[in-house]
Order: structure tokens, then C-alpha cells, then sequence
């Protein structure tokens, strides 16, 4: 299966690529056993169900991020964030957690094609 493509466009802040290590590093030490069958339920931070499922369908994932750092300190840091892997297509999407403000996204992208944020 050809890998997926992320992006995120103009995203302050590394958060969200911070929670998911932390999720990968709990996926890595967490129960094996199957759960596809049960939808994660969309909640604030990453459940043991939703790093279990991510275990079981994502693999092959690489970060490329991109900042442009303005001269003054007051002014805000745009960045994009590029999330490769190959996901192991099932019933359920995929859910990626942000820790940010909804106003800190403008787009994202799955395989250059823009989808709508939802919260």
C-alpha cells in the first residue's frame, strides 16, 4: 500500500508532534491483542485504545518540519508539518491529536488534497 501523506500547514509550536511520541512510546509498551473492531472514541489526549489502534495500523512514520522564524520575538512562528507512514486501512479514519488552538491551523493535507480541521 503507498504511504500516506500529512501535512499541516503553518502550525505554531511542536506539540502535537511531541504527543505523538509520547503516544508511539506508550504504543511501543502496550498490550498487542487486537482492537480494531472498536472505534477510539474522540477525546482530549491520546487513550490506550487510540495508541493501541495506532499501533496496529500505522507504521513507517517520519516527521519533516519546517519553521520560519521571524526577526522579531513578538511576531509568530509559521511552520509546516509533514507526517509520512503507511496505514493499514480499516473502517475507522485516523485521529491525530492537536494541542493547539483551532485558530493555529490553516489547512491540512492528506495526499496534497486539503481536508476540512475538525475539533
Amino acid at each position: 500500500m503507498p504511504a500516506s501523506l500529512l501535512s499541516i500547514h503553518d502550525w505554531a509550536g511542536t506539540a502535537f508532534t511531541c504527543a505523538l511520541l509520547q503516544l508511539l512510546t506508550m504504543a511501543a509498551h502496550g498490550q498487542t491483542k487486537p482492537i480494531l473492531s472498536r472505534k477510539p472514541p474522540v477525546e482530549a489526549g491520546v487513550s490506550k485504545q487510540l495508541a493501541i489502534h495506532r499501533k496496529q495500523t500505522i507504521s513507517q512514520l517520519a516527521y519533516a518540519l519546517q519553521f520560519d522564524i521571524p526577526p522579531r520575538k513578538d511576531q509568530p512562528i509559521a511552520a509546516t508539518e509533514t507526517i509520512s507512514f503507511d496505514w493499514k486501512q480499516n473502517d475507522q479514519p485516523i485521529q491525530l491529536d492537536f494541542k493547539e488552538q483551532r485558530t493555529q491551523l490553516r489547512r491540512i493535507q492528506v495526499n496534497q488534497a486539503d481536508i476540512p480541521i475538525v475539533f
